[in-house]
């Protein structure tokens, strides 16, 4: 179904329902993020502890502005749909079923992504390798995408609103720059905010394709929802 913007928002630290420990990044170490990734599915999709919906399972302000969105786009005569930018499953739809996990790609926790690859390569490169890998792994349950830049390349119409933090942006970089052309290139068509005001990543923020003005309603659909909120608490 097409939807005429699609809404892609970083997950949260805190949830609804108990972390088991086994679903917490900091218990699991690679060399590199390959077998991190691997090794942390794994356990994501064997673990028996009881799915939620993706929707109900995140907790904070931030979430809160994020579910309010879809109502305020319908309300204007557009269609929207929802997705998490995940540290732990990848591209997920806010309706998919998932397990509480513990991940993140904010610096300074302890399950940070940056923490568990024992291998010394920048902090750039392990989120955007890290992001690639998970964004790959199938799930016998979620509903994912296999990037963001697939997405634009199967919605040429539809305007893409990216809600998340400097490091989140961060690791989405290279997939918002994936080389494909014109308004397939997925940084043509998306607008980062974050805290209320728009942000730079690289190139998209030099070339933001306001596709019939759908990006500039967004933005304000987003900070009328926030009243003035700070997005970045709660964001990890």
């Amino acid at each position: 179904m097409h939807s005429d913007i699609h809404i892609f928002a970083a997950c949260t630290d805190r949830k609804r329902l108990p972390v088991p420990n086994r679903l917490r990044l900091r218990s699991v170490s690679r060399n590199d993020t390959s077998n991190l990734a691997k090794a942390w599915w794994l356990r994501l999709e064997n673990n028996q502890t009881e799915a939620v919906v993706a929707e109900h399972l995140y907790a904070g302000d931030h979430w809160s502005t994020v579910r309010k969105l879809p109502a305020i786009v319908q309300q204007q005569g557009l269609t929207s749909q929802s997705w998490v930018i995940s540290a732990g499953y990848g591209l997920v739809s806010v309706t998919s079923e998932i397990r509480p996990y513990s991940a993140t790609f904010a610096a300074s926790y302890p399950d940070s992504v940056t923490n568990r690859v024992t291998k010394v390569v920048s902090r750039k490169v392990v989120l955007q390798s890290w992001w690639k890998e998970i964004c790959a792994m199938k799930s016998a349950s979620a509903i994912k995408a296999r990037s963001i830049s697939h997405l634009a390349r199967r919605t040429p119409d539809s305007t893409f609103i990216i809600i998340a933090s400097p490091d989140y942006l961060l690791a989405l970089e290279q997939d918002l720059i994936a080389e494909h052309p014109g308004p397939y290139r997925a940084f043509n068509r998306a607008h980062a905010v974050c805290s209320g005001r728009s942000v730079g990543i690289a190139a998209c923020a030099r070339r933001i394709y306001d596709s019939k003005k759908k990006v500039g309603f967004a933005c304000r659909c987003f900070a009328a929802a926030t009243q003035e909120d700070r997005c970045q608490e709660s964001v990890a």
